[in-house]
C-alpha cells in the first residue's frame, strides 16, 4: 500500500484538479474539495462507507439552476486512505484520484450514478 504524506496527496489533487479543463473547472466555484483520510459522518451511515474513494455533497447545477439563493458551496471530499490502498505506486494513485475527482464533480454537474456508468464506464 502506497502512504504519502496530506501534503504530497494534495499536491496530487492540485495537479488532478488543473487536469479538468477550464470550461468545467469554471462550474465549481462554487465547489470546496477537501481531503479526509477516511468517511466520517458526511457519509451517513452509506452501507459501503469503507469503499467510498470520494463523495459529492450538495445540490448539482442542475438542481439549483435558476435558483435565486443556492446551498453553496457543494462540497467534494476524497478519502486519502482509501485513495491510497487501491494503488500500488504512485501514477496509479494519480490516476484514481483525477478519476474520483472528475466523478464527483459529475455528480455537480448532475451526472447520476446510472449516467456515468453508463457514459462514462471508465470513472464510474
Amino acid at each position: 500500500m502506497l502512504s504519502l504524506s496530506r501534503k504530497a496527496f494534495d499536491d496530487l489533487v492540485e495537479e488532478a484538479l488543473a487536469e479538468i479543463p477550464k470550461e468545467f473547472r469554471d462550474l465549481a466555484r462554487n465547489v470546496q474539495i477537501t481531503v479526509q483520510s477516511r468517511p466520517g459522518p458526511e457519509a451517513g451511515g452509506m452501507p459501503d462507507a469503507d469503499l467510498l474513494l470520494g463523495l459529492y455533497l450538495g445540490p448539482s447545477l442542475k438542481d439549483t439552476a435558476g435558483a435565486a439563493n443556492p446551498s453553496f458551496p457543494a462540497r467534494i471530499v476524497l478519502y486519502q486512505a482509501h485513495l491510497q490502498e487501491g494503488c500500488h505506486g504512485e501514477g496509479a494513485l494519480k490516476r484514481q484520484i483525477a478519476l474520483t475527482l472528475r466523478h464527483e464533480f459529475a455528480h455537480h454537474l448532475g451526472f447520476s450514478d446510472d449516467d456515468l456508468e453508463e457514459k462514462w464506464p471508465e470513472g464510474a
